[in-house]
């Protein structure tokens, strides 16, 4: 690596391998918590940096296809979460919303703070009035896009066949 010059395309593809290998050291680690039943290790999570750092392999997980838009708030605050349980759920809504667009189209990932008070959280279960930080994905089939539609998809994603993708894990 350090004999690889800064301006060569090897080197870009040798960080990206490092990453990788890393991510995949990440992965191996969390299915070994998970056959453990590990508890949860809670961070200082900063999600648009995380996602941020996903958008590599969210491309190569989701194919030509599909078009990656991330929105992230400037000042986004810091969350307590475990970063590979974060990491994990990200890229399995992600693989869920590209099989629900089999065409193709546009998957949105929207971080931002929220503040809810006790009139928001009334009809919600286990969620107290505070401050927060919303981590959102959107999604807009090709089919939309080419209509020039400006709605956007709502709806839930499906449940996934057992022979593709991660699943609802």
């Amino acid at each position: 690596y350090d004999s690889v010059g800064d301006d060569s395309p090897l080197r870009d593809m040798i960080e990206r391998s490092m990453k990788a290998s890393d991510r995949g050291a990440a992965l191996t680690q969390r299915l070994l918590s998970f056959s453990r039943k590990q508890t949860l290790l809670p961070t200082d999570l900063d999600l648009s940096k995380l996602v941020v750092g996903l958008t590599d392999m969210l491309r190569s997980a989701l194919g030509d296809t599909i078009e990656i838009v991330i929105a992230g708030e400037a000042d986004l605050w810091l969350c307590a979460a475990d970063h590979s349980q974060v990491e994990s759920a990200l890229l399995n809504l992600a693989i869920n919303a590209r099989d629900a667009m089999a065409d193709g189209g546009r998957l949105t990932i929207e971080t931002r703070n929220i503040s809810m008070d006790d009139e928001d959280v009334a009809s919600q279960d286990e969620v107290d009035p505070g401050d927060y930080v919303c981590l959102a994905l959107r999604i807009r089939e090709a089919a939309l896009r080419a209509k020039r539609s400006n709605m956007s998809s709502n709806r839930s994603l499906p449940p996934k066949a057992s022979a593709r993708g991660l699943g609802w894990a």
